[in-house]
């Protein structure tokens, strides 16, 4: 990483200023050996393992007798990059074959017990995320890998997904923008992301905005829309069971959370394809005019190049108002952000190559921000925020 790059805020230019001032230190003292590429977008297809591969595959290739993944609604005209946020416990927004996760999480295990150099990549690929949870905590180490692989549960894409994916260049991790394709084999957290693809063994953490014009890179396969592309949002709380669908028969089955098939069992509901939530609040969420106002925002960690600056990082105001499913954010300087509000309060917002994303919620007396995360070239963020 150059000296010269700063973090971009998404808040008001005075924390900007603050922010970039502690992230132009830190990047003069290492090196950065992930960070996004300019504006493209590698298209992955499911039975390609990519470049950079970290290990042989671990996971057969898709079967070829499946029925047709469901789409989502495009944003937006077929030139135009658009993702929809999609919360990762939402029935049937990953499939499998019932009784059979096909994913040898072993294999995966004793690859990179034997191989430390792509262990240690594995790990510092995936401790860039902010959002990354596991029943350890949120980060990982070299000695966490067997028992953080062997929580995660076996799943298929049904949807092509916008994700970042990792590969190994020898001695680092490196980092893609990423469209994959529906049928894409994934070991999926307990908070419903993608975190592994087994068949080229890859860390996944969640995607990153663009910093130019999107180029694709790869060849298109049929179906592929680029304002249709799925962006799977972490839960609060862990998931305890997936109901995914079957991708060959097309019936709907449980798979526990962390089991590999052989605890699936028939899903006896009809499954709607994973499409977005109604926009009306379900019982116990804050109506959504409640959110609009005035806030609070404070950090609770500011990562660059692991070193965390939030304690010498001021609190940050901005305003918040809605329209409809479309969320603005206005920071203190007057720049404006938007992006999709969920039915479930969820929402994510991209200014030039970070990406925010937070929940609302209720406390007594007031309305939240909590889960919030922030990520951008070389650096990543937590924070939470209340409205005043």
């Amino acid at each position: 990483m150059q000296n010269g790059i700063m973090a971009t805020a998404i808040l008001s230019k005075r924390n900007w200023l603050v922010a970039s001032i502690v992230v132009l230190v830190i990047a003069a003292a290492g090196a950065c050996h992930s960070k996004a590429t300019g504006g493209e977008l590698m298209l992955t297809g499911a039975s390609d393992p990519g470049a950079n591969a970290f290990m042989p595959p671990a996971a057969p290739p898709p079967p070829t007798d499946t029925q047709p993944p469901p789409t989502l609604q495009p944003h937006g005209d077929d030139t135009t990059v658009a993702t929809q946020p999609l919360p990762g416990d939402r029935d049937g927004l990953y499939g499998g074959t019932l009784n059979n996760a096909g994913v040898d999480r072993d294999k995966m295990i004793n690859f990179l017990g034997a191989n430390p150099t792509q262990a240690g990549a594995f790990v510092e690929a995936l401790n860039t995320d902010p959002a990354l949870y596991w029943s350890g905590g949120r980060r990982l180490t070299v000695a966490d890998i067997p028992a953080y692989l062997r929580e995660l549960t076996p799943a298929v894409l049904r949807l092509d997904t916008r994700i970042t994916n990792h590969g190994f260049d020898g001695t680092h991790p490196t980092t893609v923008q990423s469209v994959f394709q529906a049928g894409t084999s994934v070991l999926v957290d307990a908070h419903g992301v993608p975190r592994v693809r087994p068949y080229a063994g890859t860390p996944l953490t969640a995607p990153i905005a663009l910093t130019g014009a999107p180029k694709l890179v790869g060849t298109t396969w049929p179906g592929y829309r680029s304002g249709a592309l799925a962006e799977v949002l972490a839960t609060t709380a862990a998931i305890t069971n997936f109901v995914l669908v079957d991708v060959v028969t097309g019936h709907p089955f449980n798979r526990p959370a962390g089991t590999t098939g052989s605890n699936d069992t028939p899903h006896t509901q009809p499954v709607p394809g994973p499409g977005p939530a109604p926009t009306t609040p379900t019982t116990g969420q804050a109506p959504q005019p409640t959110i609009d106002g005035s806030y609070l925002g404070h950090y609770l960690t500011y990562v660059c190049n692991g070193v965390d600056s939030a304690p010498k990082i001021p609190d940050f105001p901005f305003t918040v108002t809605h329209q409809g499913n479309t969320l603005t954010e206005t920071d203190g300087a007057g720049d404006t952000f938007t992006g999709p509000l969920n039915a479930d309060g969820s929402f994510t917002l991209q200014i030039r190559a970070a990406t925010k994303r937070g929940v609302f919620a209720t406390e007594p007396g007031r309305t939240v921000i909590r889960d919030g995360t922030w990520v951008g070239p070389g650096c990543s963020a937590t924070w939470t925020a209340a409205k005043q």
